[in-house]
């Protein structure tokens, strides 16, 4: 077997992470140094800095007339069923929490069901799309991705990485990074509020309607986490976190706060 090749970032790679404030005070400390001899760096983070605001302003709009019937005229020679079909099964597997108590509020649910629909319309055609053209916009998105650690560029650097956008309370950005091969995962998370001494985030990985408990993790002081998963990612449909008491953690008993599909 040949041995793995290293991940590990150089100064480079850590600009996005460093844009959004989410650097270790180690890693922060050495990137600046680095920076202070780094055009390219400093002009990086300046942009990435820039991005982050105007996504930060960003509100959703409603897809435009006619995009239905345009996508699927230009797939018709592409066929790709699996997809809505995928879909439709985690909605399902929502719907099964929620009837449970464990689903995430209204509003969430209602903002994931409205994804669900439009993704079932263009995912394909756009993931074809994406296949063939990588723009700076979503190199852009990829660094924004990076919130917080080596661990998680390291992750960002593999071939089959992956980074899921989850649904979150107002406030609270939350992202969710993976390979799919290495069976590895990284939460990232900003906005999160703080809890007492008695109660941890849980983190979720759930297949079907299962849910198998992945970890628990605490913010920093400003809302900040970066927590990996313990549990098979791979197998995973959708990722959640509630809240629960501290100690030993078998079943969700919390409202799901943060969630999406993996895909």
């Amino acid at each position: 077997m040949a041995p793995e090749q290293s991940t590990t970032p150089d100064g480079h790679d850590l600009t996005g992470a460093y844009a959004l404030d989410a650097l270790k005070a180690d890693e922060r400390r050495a990137f600046e140094d680095h920076l202070d001899g780094c055009t390219a760096c400093r002009r990086g983070v300046a942009e990435l800095q820039a991005a982050a605001a105007v996504l930060g302003r960003a509100e959703a709009e409603p897809p435009p007339a006619g995009l239905e019937q345009r996508v699927m005229a230009a797939l018709d020679d592409h066929p790709q069923a699996e997809v809505p079909a995928r879909l439709d099964d985690r909605r399902r597997a929502l719907d099964g929490l929620a009837a449970r108590g464990m689903g995430p509020s209204a509003a969430v649910r209602r903002a994931l069901l409205a994804v669900a629909g439009v993704l079932t319309i263009a995912v394909v055609g756009l993931g074809a799309l994406l296949v063939q053209t990588t723009t700076r916009a979503e190199r852009l998105e990829q660094q924004l991705a990076d919130a917080g650690s080596s661990d998680v560029a390291s992750l960002l650097a593999l071939p089959d990485a992956r980074v899921a956008d989850l649904d979150a309370p107002a406030g609270t950005s939350a992202r969710f990074v993976y390979s799919p091969e290495r069976n590895r995962g990284i939460l990232v998370s900003h906005g999160l509020s703080p809890l007492p001494a008695d109660r941890v985030y849980a983190l979720w990985l759930i297949e079907g309607e299962v849910p198998v408990f992945a970890g628990d993790f605490r913010p920093d002081e400003q809302g900040r986490a970066v927590a990996a998963v313990d549990g098979d990612v791979r197998a995973a449909d959708l990722v959640g976190v509630t809240v629960e008491p501290a100690g030993p953690i078998g079943a969700p008993t919390g409202e799901i706060l943060i969630s999406g599909p993996l895909v």
